[in-house]
């Protein structure tokens, strides 16, 4: 048997009942929590060969070619434990959340051939602080070591080879800083996966001028990808693979009951209001923020007094809990999209939240174009394919 010499990132989701998903997009609340894990996976190597010189020089092509994704799964504690890690596969990273006890895998990790690597926040083989590609290099190096005889040597030999020739993606510099903001974060992965790291040099905090601010940058780390990506060039493995789609365009969507759900029976006057505020603020909101949101609405979504604007029962300005649920599902949602694009090496054009609001545009241009198409000539071309989401 040849060794897989793919990395799995697999982060554990506990099981729990349909009715604790969140409300707007149905993610478990355990998912949304550990978001930041599905991100490692992504800013990590996929595979043993992606931090050898050779595998840092194609990793653009071979991602390009969609022969490189990053390959994380989320998976029940009861599923995970289910059947051992085959032998084939000993580069298995087990990524537990907060609060989630690795010793419960004890003795799980026994039936396997090979253990695979446990990352948690105390307790496992490596905490998150120690999750850096030196800590798995040495991970691993152990682990094939301990291989059965029934793993081809050659195989071994080769992924021995990859292990000991990792190098430092060295730093590099893209010309600009921008600020922090879940609508960059795709595409900040994709830079860092090939060194340019230290793009975001504050916390984004123009929200006064409307769209324009998150567009300005949103653009601009677009546009550094498709330039890497083109400037990459074609390579032979393109004549074999067709590459992947170079653009994907991505609106958080909300399920169209939520606005419907009846205003919860047994809260306070006050807490109905800020709930029925803070969903109309949602469904009316166009853009990337809630700048043009009422006044009343703005003090329902931080919780303040919906009369004076002043704090409530002494407590500072926070977010009503339907925001702090947003926030955690467009966190989740924006990791997941990073991972696909970090895989393509094709950047996303996060939408402004407007885009859900044109179903019954989107079909009549559908069906506008399905018309169209009965006469090409009226049809115009266009280069580059995109996905969108």
């Amino acid at each position: 048997m040849d060794l897989d010499q793919r990395i799995f990132y697999i982060v554990i989701v506990p099981d729990g009942l349909p009715a604790q998903a969140s409300i707007m997009q149905g993610f478990a609340p355990s998912l949304m929590r550990n978001a930041r894990l599905v991100r490692a996976a992504s800013y990590l190597p996929s595979t043993v060969y992606d931090l050898t010189k050779d595998g840092q020089d194609t990793l653009i092509a071979r991602r390009v070619a969609g022969q490189n994704p990053v390959n994380w799964f989320g998976q029940t504690p009861w599923a995970i434990k289910s059947m051992p890690m085959p032998p084939i596969a000993p580069f298995t990273v087990i990524l537990l959340g907060p609060g989630q006890d690795p010793r419960e895998y004890d003795e799980w990790i026994a039936t396997c051939p090979v253990e695979p690597t446990i990352v948690a926040q105390k307790g496992g083989h490596l905490t998150y602080e120690e999750l850096t590609p030196e800590a798995l290099r040495n991970r691993f190096l152990a682990a094939i070591d301990k291989l059965p005889a029934e793993v081809e040597a050659d195989s071994i030999a080769e992924v021995r080879q990859f292990l000991e020739n990792w190098v430092e993606v060295p730093d590099r510099d893209i010309g600009y800083r921008v600020g922090g903001h879940n609508c960059i974060v795709p595409n900040l992965l994709i830079m860092a996966s090939v060194g340019y790291r230290d793009v975001v040099d504050h916390e984004f905090n123009d929200i006064e001028r409307g769209n324009a601010p998150y567009i300005e940058q949103i653009v601009k780390t677009s546009r550094s990808v498709l330039d890497l990506r083109t400037g990459d060039g074609q390579r032979d493995i393109h004549r074999i693979f067709r590459p992947t789609l170079d653009l994907n365009l991505y609106a958080p969507a909300i399920y169209p009951q939520f606005f419907d759900l009846p205003v919860p029976g047994n809260a306070a006057d006050d807490e109905r209001r800020r709930f029925s505020l803070v969903r109309e603020a949602m469904q009316r909101q166009t853009g990337y923020n809630y700048f043009n949101a009422s006044e009343r609405a703005k003090r329902a979504l931080n919780n303040l007094d919906l009369k004076t604007g002043e704090p409530t029962e002494g407590r500072p300005p926070h977010p009503h809990f339907l925001i702090s649920m947003r926030r955690d599902e467009l966190n989740i949602g924006t990791d997941a999209v990073a991972a696909l694009a970090t895989s393509e090496f094709a950047p996303v054009i996060r939408l402004p939240n407007d885009v859900n609001r044109t179903g019954g545009s989107c079909g009549h241009s559908r069906s506008s174009t399905a018309r169209r198409e009965q006469h090409p000539g009226s049809v115009s071309s266009r280069s580059g394919r995109c996905r969108s989401g």
